[in-house]
């Protein structure tokens, strides 16, 4: 019976390994995500009116164990996001030129999440 208490053990300890590095994952995405949103904040173009895009983002939590995701979106100017992203022929025919705010924020900020990622799994390897 020794034998199974000590796999039973060994499972549990498995388990218990499991759900601290799905945290680690979880928090490490939450932390890319307001690092991202704290970019975008300093990037984004302002506009005239008191209600500027860049105070607009907020990142969401989703799914469960494996599928978990963080999105970030425009929580009220959804709809300009992408127009001033990648620009837009006016109505008049005019050009309006890019100004690239989101993408710049997410390349800045990804190799950082992979490095801590890759360090959470090396960590998780030398502990068993």
């Amino acid at each position: 019976m020794a034998g199974l208490d000590d796999f039973a053990l060994e499972i549990s300890r498995m388990i218990e390994k499991s759900l601290d590095f799905d945290k680690e994952m979880e928090d490490i995405m939450v932390d890319t995500a307001k690092d991202i949103i704290t970019d975008i904040k300093s990037t984004a173009p302002v506009g005239k009116s008191d209600k500027h895009l860049k105070d607009s983002f907020v990142y969401l939590k989703e799914g469960n164990k494996v599928n978990k995701s963080v999105t970030i979106y425009s929580e009220t100017k959804g709809r300009l996001v992408h127009l001033i992203e990648f620009g837009f022929i006016h109505r008049s025919g005019k050009f309006v030129s890019a100004r690239p705010f989101l993408r710049p924020s997410y390349d800045k900020e990804a190799p950082k999440m992979e490095e801590r990622i890759k360090e959470a799994i090396k960590n998780g390897a030398d502990k068993t």
